[in-house]
């Protein structure tokens, strides 16, 4: 069932009033400006400064001071995240070793807070001390149960070793099977590697990443699911693929814009008062940045909490498929510039839920098809269906390969990997990536799945929209709420705010299809008649069926129930009046 047409024609922290040796800055109104360098005798005087305070008896001082390492470390990842957007959009040797400089130097605040809050527990305020800690920068770390040991500088550079030979790889003249193997090799020690972090007895890796990505799942839940996916999305894919196919419109051709975040800003209004504002603030601040040709073609947001908000990176391929993209990436925005929480409290992140924020608006901005693309909407708006299913593929495909992968790593050859994720693309049908080119496996292993879960919810958001498009966008606006870096987990989040449980097995085999029925059945959601068009002559033919005697007919039933609740009824009225005031 298609939707009903729809015709449509910062606030700036204040600084610190603190004087002392600190190096005095103010919070920037925009992240126009570049990448201006980070010098790190900053956080020694600031640090000198604390240390001082935890030596006085005064708890305010402490305090005072205390926020001022919180806000410093906001400063020094606000110039990280600069001088990453300014190597992402012109990928110079020489922005690659500021980016590379400005990393180290983060590395060393980070080192310095350490080492510098390790002495403050052991000195005479030790328990006040200690009581701020609690409120974040120790939080998270005492929750888990798999232990990872600390990298040191060494063993981060044997990683980057190994990282560096892959990107060397990607970009050779080799062949396809002669890239694979040679990534196979490289992954297998990659993997060896993430495994020799662990210290804790029979877990690996991929269970201690569960944990840093926030996730109140297993992967012994995940893997139940495994069959069920793969059964199922296929045959979902194919029922919206052939549509897709009959409803396009070639003579209509690709519709592609100059600037696509303006395209998204407009539609913002329509959503909430949290995307309004959020789209105001990009567009004053100056926090949308793309890149083309030669630039890093990996988008990405990133929360600057030092201006209390983020900033979007957008690689354009000139292709329809980037306004989507743009929409994702807003969505990201929208949460991260929302959310307060210190770089110096971030323990890790629910990607799960992050994920959400940027598919789920991917889903709410279909319903603005008609009004962006024209004839083409419903083409466009069935390949948004279908990436879902396939990103869900894909993320199962992914999960169960590096489960394996982790699991049997010294028993196995790079022929092995490789094999092995040739079987599990059989399994899933959908998802056709060759494995040397999922950049996740090598850099961010176990982050897989999340490209699985975070879709279902999307789907089962997707599935609410139809029928009450008001309703998703409470069930979108409360989920956008919940923090990526509190702890909240990925089931948690979705039932707070009012979504299935989207890992029951119920849902894959019963909600996919049905969303692929309605997607696909060319029935006009509210058109009971089924001439083609929402009118007055709907609520007329619906009343005859009310009254009408003797059974309906399932075509009846199909456009007529629009409660859903699998009769026609008086509940179906008052819809189609809702839907005929335009209050979806």
């Amino acid at each position: 069932m298609k939707k009903v047409k729809r015709i449509l024609s910062f606030l700036i922290s204040a600084a610190l009033g603190l004087s002392l040796t600190v190096p005095a800055y103010m919070p920037v109104v925009s992240a126009e400006e570049e990448f201006s360098g980070y010098d790190t005798t900053r956080i020694d005087s600031v640090l000198a400064d604390f240390e001082l305070a935890v030596a006085s008896d005064d708890q305010s001082f402490i305090k005072s001071m205390y926020e001022q390492v919180i806000k410093e470390v906001d400063y020094a990842y606000y110039q990280l995240v600069l001088a990453k957007v300014q190597y992402s959009q012109n990928m110079t040797d020489e922005n690659r070793e500021t980016y590379t400089v400005m990393s180290a130097s983060s590395r060393y605040v980070i080192t310095r807070i350490n080492e510098t809050l390790s002495k403050a527990v052991n000195t005479k305020n030790s328990e006040y001390v200690f009581s701020l800690m609690k409120e974040g920068y120790i939080q998270l770390n005492n929750q888990y149960t798999v232990k990872k040991a600390e990298e040191t500088e060494e063993m981060i550079a044997q990683k980057n070793e190994l990282l560096k030979e892959y990107i060397n790889v990607l970009g050779s003249s080799a062949s396809e099977e002669e890239k694979e193997l040679s990534c196979a090799e490289i992954y297998l020690e990659l993997v060896k590697y993430y495994n020799s972090l662990i210290l804790t007895e029979d877990s690996n890796y991929i269970d201690y990443a569960y944990q840093l990505y926030c996730r109140d799942y297993s992967p012994d839940d995940i893997a139940k699911l495994n069959d069920s996916a793969a059964e199922k999305l296929s045959d979902a894919y194919k029922k919206i693929n052939e549509r897709r196919v009959k409803v396009y419109v070639k003579e209509a051709g690709e519709k592609k814009f100059d600037n696509n975040f303006d395209v998204v800003s407009q539609f913002a209004y329509r959503v909430s008062d949290d995307l309004r504002e959020s789209a105001e603030m990009v567009l004053e601040n100056g926090l949308y940045r793309t890149g083309s040709g030669g630039s890093d073609t990996t988008s990405y947001t990133t929360k600057l909490n030092y201006i209390e908000a983020a900033i979007i990176y957008q690689y354009i391929w000139n292709e329809s498929k980037d306004l989507s993209t743009a929409a994702h990436e807003f969505g990201h925005f929208n949460a991260l510039r929302q959310d307060t929480t210190p770089y110096l409290y971030i323990h890790g992140s629910n990607l799960d839920l992050a994920e959400v924020h940027s598919q789920g608006l991917e889903v709410l901005y279909t319903d603005f098809y008609d009004s962006i693309y024209g004839v083409n909407d419903e083409f466009l708006s069935l390949g948004e269906a279908g990436s879902l299913l396939v990103a869900v593929a894909g993320g199962f495909q992914g999960n169960e390969f590096e489960n394996y992968v982790f699991d049997h790593a010294d028993s196995m050859t790079p022929q092995d990997v490789v094999d092995k994720y040739h079987e599990l693309a059989k399994k899933y049908k959908l998802y056709d990536v060759p494995f040397y080119q999922i950049a996740h496996f090598f850099q961010m292993p176990g982050y897989y799945i999340s490209y699985a879960v975070s879709a279902l919810a999307a789907i089962d958001l997707w599935s609410v929209m139809y029928r009450d498009f008001d309703r998703a966008v409470e069930m979108y606006t409360d989920l956008s709420h919940v923090s990526i870096y509190d702890g909240t987990g990925f089931e948690n989040a979705l039932e707070s705010c009012g979504f299935d449980n989207v890992l029951d097995e119920d849902f894959i085999t019963d909600k996919i299809p049905e969303l692929a029925e309605d997607l696909t059945d060319g029935i006009i959601y509210g058109d009971t008649d089924r001439n083609g068009t929402v009118n007055t002559a709907d609520i007329s033919y619906l009343v005859s069926m009310l009254l009408a005697s003797g059974a309906i007919s399932d075509e009846v039933k199909k456009s007529c129930d629009l409660s859903n609740d699998g009769a026609v009824n008086s509940a179906d009225l008052l819809k189609l009046k809702r839907i005929m005031a335009g209050n979806r």
